[in-house]
């Protein structure tokens, strides 16, 4: 990963000295930082199993890789609820009465 220390002899400096708050302190990017960050396993496998195997040591991937995955598993698993906490009343004068209102097939109702 750009920008991340993946060094385990340069991450156990960082534990040994106190300065992270151990192996699962969530700025490592160590499995159970990651897990402790809120990302799955399923969310973690898929990101290992796009980046394949590689001989090369100079493979670099931004971590904005591991957030699309992430954001693709949640937008199916979690659910999306909207709510306006202080409504207006809107007063719509031109509205014509033939219209109607769109249905949109995505949109779920759970209840």
């Amino acid at each position: 990963m750009a920008n991340n220390v993946l060094s385990k002899r340069k991450l156990q400096r960082l534990v040994q000295s106190g300065l992270v708050d151990g192996w699962d302190d969530p700025r490592l990017l160590t499995l159970s930082g990651l897990r402790r960050r809120g990302y799955p396993p399923e969310v973690i496998n898929r990101f290992c199993e796009q980046l394949g195997m590689s001989i090369s040591q100079n493979v670099v991937t931004q971590p904005h890789m591991l957030e699309a995955i992430a954001r693709e598993h949640f937008d199916l698993v979690a659910p999306r609820v909207f709510a306006v906490l202080r409504p207006l009343r809107v007063t719509i004068k031109n509205f014509l009465e033939a219209a109607r209102a769109v249905e949109d097939p995505s949109f779920r109702v759970e209840g």
